[in-house]
């Protein structure tokens, strides 16, 4: 497939277009990674001199690299910044889509959950049928 002259082009002229806009989107890209630093960006310039005093220590560097500089606001006993992240993922019966507390999952379709639920409820109706006879 794609062997018509039109395609052919285009194509052409999609790689003409990446290498014409290729060293923008590199500087785009350092400049989103922080590894090119401009003079005039104050907020990278900071990180960067914030980075170097934690890497050398208050009072110059010191010959024991590994030992960890405490951060300002746990010393001070102040608000923790850490987040607590609930990391295990939530699990799904296979059959009805519901987790433990039978709700559907977010990434699932409005139309799929309308379908299920009268899935499931035909199946209970036909439970309830072979039961009485």
């Amino acid at each position: 497939m794609a062997k018509s002259i039109r395609s052919k082009r285009m194509r052409k002229l999609r790689a003409i277009k990446r290498e014409k806009y290729k060293p923008k989107e590199l500087k785009r890209l350092k400049a989103t990674l922080g590894i090119m630093i401009d003079n005039n960006d104050e907020e990278m310039t900071n990180l960067l001199s914030l980075t170097e005093v934690r890497s050398t220590g208050a009072f110059g560097p010191t010959d024991e690299s590994s030992t960890p500089v405490p951060e300002p606001d746990r010393l001070e006993g102040g608000p923790s910044n850490d987040m607590e992240v609930d990391i295990g993922a939530k699990k799904y019966n296979r059959r009805t889509m519901r987790d433990a507390q039978g709700n559907y999952p977010v990434w699932l379709h409005r139309r799929k959950v309308k379908k299920l639920k009268s899935k499931l409820k035909k199946a209970k109706q036909r439970k309830g049928r072979k039961n009485s006879y």
